[in-house]
């Protein structure tokens, strides 16, 4: 979820972003920790973790709203129920799943419907509350003893960072860069010392988030509702080579576009 929460934020950093925390309680069935994200362009939805307090399986899911005329209106269904989140991203025009200009409606009576091994129907009325965007990052800090007070000194900019904030646009508290490439979109975005690659290709996302600091790689593959691969990347693995190729693939294709 945590790794969903950055992903999902910082695709959006250089549009206004509204992000809603959804949780919802029924009988049989808990659904804790959901996120929606609405861009003016895109929305991302994870339904979150589904906690099932009987012994029964799940069937069948129905994700629906009620529309302006009060008529059931349908988003998502399906009866290949796994314990993997159910990941929705939808965009402007394309209104797969979601449509834009039904938002309100959808925030205000976006329900489920959950079938049971036992021919019973669980219906949930989500909650669904606002969430401060700045109150999803904090700030790196270093724990002090009790009455202590600590300053920590942040390390130099390194290179890449340099490079970032001197050709990258300034958006909120961070940097995006955007990039076409045949059908291809190529998003760079720099916040809170991570950088983030997102190649938009059809309906497949890839994602490389790397902490300048640390070093640290981290790669996912989306395929609407599908993760297809999620891995953190080890740089002295052999096996991961191919992930740190394609990863420095986008920054010279990123560099190239900025001669010095």
């Amino acid at each position: 979820m945590v790794i969903l929460i950055i992903f999902f934020i910082i695709f959006s950093l250089y549009n206004a972003v509204s992000i809603y925390n959804i949780n919802g309680s029924g009988s049989s069935i808990d659904i804790v920790n959901g996120l929606f994200v609405i861009t003016r362009d895109k929305i991302y939805f994870d339904l979150g973790s589904i906690r099932n307090k009987t012994k029964n399986e799940i069937r069948e899911l129905e994700l629906y709203y009620y529309n302006k005329n009060n008529d059931r209106s349908l988003i998502f269904k399906t009866d290949d129920f796994s314990d993997s989140n159910i990941i929705l991203y939808d965009f402007i025009g394309y209104n797969e799943y979601f449509k834009f200009d039904e938002m309100d409606m959808i925030l205000n009576n976006l329900s489920i419907d959950i079938l049971l091994s036992n021919e019973t129907t669980e219906t949930i009325r989500f909650n669904i509350e606002k969430e401060e965007f700045s109150k999803l990052f904090n700030k790196r800090e270093e724990p002090g003893g009790i009455g202590e007070k600590t300053n920590k000194v942040e390390p130099e900019d390194t290179e890449l960072e340099k490079f970032v904030k001197k050709n990258f646009n300034k958006a909120d508290d961070g940097y995006a860069y955007v990039k076409k490439d045949g059908k291809r979109r190529i998003e760079y975005i720099y916040l809170d010392r991570n950088l983030t690659i997102l190649v938009i290709d059809g309906d497949i996302l890839e994602s490389w988030n790397f902490d300048c600091i640390d070093e640290e790689l981290m790669y996912q593959k989306l395929k609407k509702t599908e993760t297809l691969e999620s891995i953190i990347v080890d740089k002295d693995e052999e096996k991961n080579q191919a992930y740190l190729d394609e990863f420095n693939n986008y920054l010279n294709m990123l560099k190239s576009d900025f001669p010095q």
